[in-house]
């Protein structure tokens, strides 16, 4: 990122680089991998919880929070392919659940 001093200038820069973010954004939100990594960017920041640890680990979460909060505002804005990735981690969370379960099936001790 390049060093801007004059605000008005920095306003305008930062609008720029949001279009361009949203631009790309928009790409990669046309597979079905990009929604999924994207997805998996917003869950790994848990921009929702609480980020208070009661140490300086607070600082970094509260960071971490703040760029998947970012991502999810654009993914927002891009209601067709929110409502898809949406749809698509449903599902896949819904598969996972059952693979789950057949892990669990596979590893219980046997009743003798």
């Amino acid at each position: 990122m390049i060093e801007i001093p004059d605000k008005q200038i920095q306003l305008r820069y930062h609008e720029r680089l949001k279009e361009r973010l949203s631009g790309a954004m928009g790409e990669v939100l046309k597979t079905q991998a990009g929604r999924r990594l994207v997805w998996m960017l917003i869950e790994d920041g848990k921009p929702f919880a609480d980020a208070f640890t009661g140490d300086s680990k607070t600082y970094y979460i509260l960071g971490a929070q703040k760029k998947a909060r970012e991502l999810y505002a654009i993914l927002v804005e891009n209601e067709a392919a929110y409502a898809l990735a949406r749809k698509e981690q449903r599902e896949q969370d819904e598969k996972d659940r059952v693979w789950l379960e057949s892990e669990k099936k596979q590893y219980q001790p046997k009743n003798r």
